[in-house]
């Protein structure tokens, strides 16, 4: 009896120990399954992941780790898996949230957002025509009204708003070049510009929401008078008809006299 009663308790111990770890296991979405089995059937793409696993796993954002990172993006493979929740790269997840290197989230590395902007069509040729017509200008911290407007069609972008906040990390001169001399100077420009363009769509959607609207006849009189008015004409015909009924009853009673 006693036997099995240990027996029984580490039995229930074991299935316990099972159930915790399956509790803790982390959930790995399909979508990062698919997309990390994808770029691992591809040579380059594995090449460029393994250094990703490699580097990420310090907390420290250390340039290897980014460097990691943007050069797994700048492949197509590559940018469809850190695209995704990256719920199966969970080691250098964590870095990766720490130092902005996350292409879907709110706030991103400079460099990380220029590169996922030069990936989307729209926001590619947009920022080119800003650095075409005002790379000069900027670099000297200038921002012209035309330059202004240039920038903030960028930033208008799905890809390109992400330059709004973006940041740079420690050794990363590439980074702080991109955001002190090309992106901070019309920055502030180019947001007032997106605010006041913001506020007359707003205000000119009212304005044509109020014209489009059908007038109403103001009340005549006070409330009470109106709704006894209403009252007296809805009433009407039922009194006709009952006029006409005793009328047609009265002459009734007279042929038969």
């Amino acid at each position: 009896m006693e036997v099995w009663s240990r027996t029984a308790a580490l039995a229930i111990l074991l299935v316990t120990l099972i159930q915790a770890q399956e509790q803790q296991a982390p959930v790995v979405s399909k979508e990062c399954e698919d997309a990390e089995k994808a770029c691992e059937a591809d040579t380059d793409c594995l090449h460029r992941l393994s250094a990703l696993h490699a580097t990420c796993v310090t907390n420290t954002c250390q340039p290897q780790c980014r460097s990691a990172v943007l050069n797994l993006y700048q492949t197509k493979l590559g940018r469809g898996l850190l695209r995704t929740d990256m719920s199966c790269l969970l080691g250098p997840r964590q870095e990766m949230e720490l130092c902005d290197l996350v292409p879907n989230g709110s706030t991103l590395h400079c460099t990380l957002a220029k590169l996922a902007c030069e990936a989307d069509m729209l926001c590619q040729a947009k920022l080119d025509v800003f650095v075409a017509e005002c790379e000069a200008d900027v670099s000297e911290r200038k921002c012209t009204e035309k330059c202004a407007r240039r920038f903030a069609d960028t930033l208008k972008t799905t890809r390109g708003a992400a330059f709004s906040n973006c940041t740079c990390w420690r050794q990363d001169p590439l980074c702080d070049h991109l955001n002190d001399h090309i992106l901070s100077a019309c920055m502030e420009r180019a947001t007032a510009l997106i605010d006041a363009d913001s506020s007359n769509f707003t205000r000119t959607n009212s304005v044509d929401a109020a014209k489009d609207a059908p007038s109403v006849a103001p009340p005549s009189g006070n409330g009470t008078a109106s709704a006894k008015d209403d009252a007296n004409i809805a009433s009407l015909p039922a009194f006709t008809t009952l006029i006409l009924s005793s009328l047609t009853t009265i002459f009734a009673m007279l042929l038969r006299r």
